[in-house]
């Protein structure tokens, strides 16, 4: 059995906070209160963006390439930006890049060629929103 933190890096994080408040706090005199939100919002989906991300699509890597939009249970912090400006048209690209294990995961891999496709869909989305 080893130390609990190893398995669970957010107790380590928990406990250094801790410790470095707490030294602070008493170095100082005052009381510090942490308070922790957990928010992570969903997107809003906007049909402009997601027509003009799916003609991107189709003009780079063809019709046969676009799949149907799926609706996931997670977030992204980038969903905060069409939050607080309601007037930015945002929407999201899934490449299909066989991601493995996991996004974020500290072994993740993925076709890194993948990227490349995404960054030209990206260019024709600006050139379609932009007019240029």
């Amino acid at each position: 059995m080893g130390f609990l933190g190893a398995k669970h890096p957010y107790f380590i994080v928990r406990i250094v906070k801790t410790f470095y408040i707490t030294t602070i706090a008493n170095l100082y005199g005052v009381t510090i209160e942490l308070t922790h939100e957990d928010y992570v919002p969903a997107a809003v989906l906007n049909d402009t963006a997601i027509s003009i991300m799916k003609k991107a699509i189709i003009e780079t890597i063809g019709e046969s390439n676009m799949k149907p939009s799926i609706l996931t249970p997670g977030g992204d912090d980038f969903h905060f930006y069409s939050i607080k400006k309601p007037t930015l048209k945002a929407t999201m690209l899934g490449l299909g890049c066989d991601l493995r294990p996991g996004l974020h995961h500290p072994l993740m891999t993925l076709n890194e060629e993948a990227l490349l496709i995404g960054v030209n869909i990206l260019f024709q989305a600006i050139i379609k929103t932009y007019g240029l």
